[in-house]
């Protein structure tokens, strides 16, 4: 059963995206962000949620972990804003990742 909102994020994907790329410049400036794609499926527990799939240009370094957790707060707390109240689970790649991904299914 989907929760009450007052607005889905599905009808703002491009909106979203933008503001994380936007976010991840200025807690990031020097990291690239190459695409965001955001899924809109159950979790494990079968509840609503967004899945963000961000593919970076290179891996982040040990200092910017912490901005990574940061992003994850500040789009909580802007999906909440917009009235979507569904939780983002994020994962953060490069193009490395995904070939060994691939390579090993």
């Amino acid at each position: 059963m989907m929760p009450r909102v007052a607005k889905q994020i599905s009808a703002e994907h491009d909106s979203a995206k933008e503001w994380l790329v936007r976010r991840m410049n200025e807690f990031i400036p020097d990291l690239k962000v190459l695409k965001v794609e955001i899924e809109e499926k159950e979790d494990s527990d079968g509840q609503p949620s967004l899945f963000v799939h961000v593919l970076l240009a290179r891996h982040m370094k040990p200092a910017e972990i912490a901005a990574r957790m940061s992003l994850r707060a500040d789009f909580r707390m802007w999906l909440l804003l917009q009235g979507d109240d569904r939780f983002p689970y994020f994962e953060f790649v490069t193009k490395s990742d995904l070939r060994e991904r691939n390579q090993s299914n």
